[in-house]
C-alpha cells in the first residue's frame, strides 16, 4: 500500500480550497498562488508608510509595492491616487491635517471591502473562475452543504460580472458546470440572466455553444435566429 488517496478529477489545489472553506470559512489566495491583494498593500504598506512607522530598506520596499498597487489599483478613486504619492514623500513630522484625511480616507475604504470580503469572500478574494469551478464541483460531489451556498452565490455574482462584459465564455463555463454537477439554483439564476444577454444571444444563433449549454439555453431561446435566403425570381 502506497498510502495515497487518489481522487480521479480532483486537483490538490481545489480539495486545499474546499478544505480551508469547510474547516474556517474562508479562503487564502496562497493556495492558489495569488499575489496579495490590494487592501492587504496598503494596509500593510501604505498606512505604515504615512504613520512613519517603517524606516530604511524596509520603507524602501513597502514604498515599491504601494507604487506598484496604485498604478493597477480597482479601488482607489483617482484623486487619493494622485495625493497618496506626494503624502508618502513628507517626513511624518511634516504632515498635516490634510494628509491625516489622506489617510481617514484610505482607512474607510480598507475598512469597507474587509466588510465586504467577509460577505462574498470568493468573489472579492478574485480566485480563478476554472478553481472555483472545480471547488464548486467537489463541493456538489462530496455533499459539503455548509459551503456550496457560498460558492454558488459567488458564482452568480461571477455571472453577472460575465454578462455585463460580454464575456460568453466565462458565462458558458459557469453554466456548464451548473448543468454537469445537477445544481439547480445556480443553473437558474444563469439563465435568467441569459434573457438579456445579447452576446451569448449570438452566440446561440451562430450554434457557437457546447452543446449541452446550448440545449439548455432553449429554454429562454426557443429557436436559434436564421437569416433569411433572399428570394430569387426566376
Amino acid at each position: 500500500s502506497s498510502g495515497t488517496i487518489k481522487l480521479p478529477g480532483v486537483t490538490c489545489t481545489a480539495m486545499r480550497v474546499l478544505l480551508r472553506l469547510i474547516y474556517t470559512g474562508q479562503v487564502d489566495p496562497k493556495d492558489w498562488g495569488a499575489t496579495p491583494q490590494e487592501t492587504d498593500v496598503f494596509k500593510d504598506c501604505l498606512l505604515p508608510l504615512v504613520h512613519g512607522t517603517l524606516r530604511g530598506e524596509k520603507a524602501r520596499e513597502a514604498s515599491r509595492k504601494v507604487g506598484d498597487a496604485l498604478q493597477g489599483s480597482t479601488f482607489l478613486d483617482t484623486q487619493l491616487k494622485l495625493v497618496i504619492p506626494v503624502v508618502l514623500r513628507k517626513d511624518p513630522s511634516e504632515r498635516g491635517q490634510f494628509d491625516k484625511c489622506v489617510v481617514e480616507e484610505v482607512q474607510k475604504v480598507i475598512d469597507k471591502l474587509e466588510k465586504h470580503m467577509k460577505d462574498h469572500v470568493l468573489v472579492d478574494q478574485q480566485m480563478p473562475l476554472d478553481l472555483l469551478l472545480d471547488v464548486a464541483s467537489m463541493a456538489k460531489r462530496f455533499m459539503a452543504n455548509s459551503v456550496l451556498p457560498i460558492i454558488v452565490q459567488a458564482l452568480k455574482v461571477r455571472c453577472s460580472v460575465a454578462a455585463e462584459k460580454s464575456d460568453v465564455a466565462s458565462f458558458q463555463s459557469i453554466l456548464a458546470t451548473a448543468i454537469t454537477e445537477d445544481v439547480s439554483a445556480l443553473r437558474l439564476n444563469a439563465l435568467d440572466i441569459a434573457r438579456t444577454f445579447s452576446a451569448l444571444r449570438q452566440a446561440y444563433d451562430a450554434q457557437k455553444l457546447e452543446p449541452h449549454v446550448q440545449s439548455d439555453l432553449q429554454a429562454v431561446f426557443p429557436n436559434p435566429r436564421r437569416s433569411a435566403k433572399r428570394m430569387r425570381l426566376q
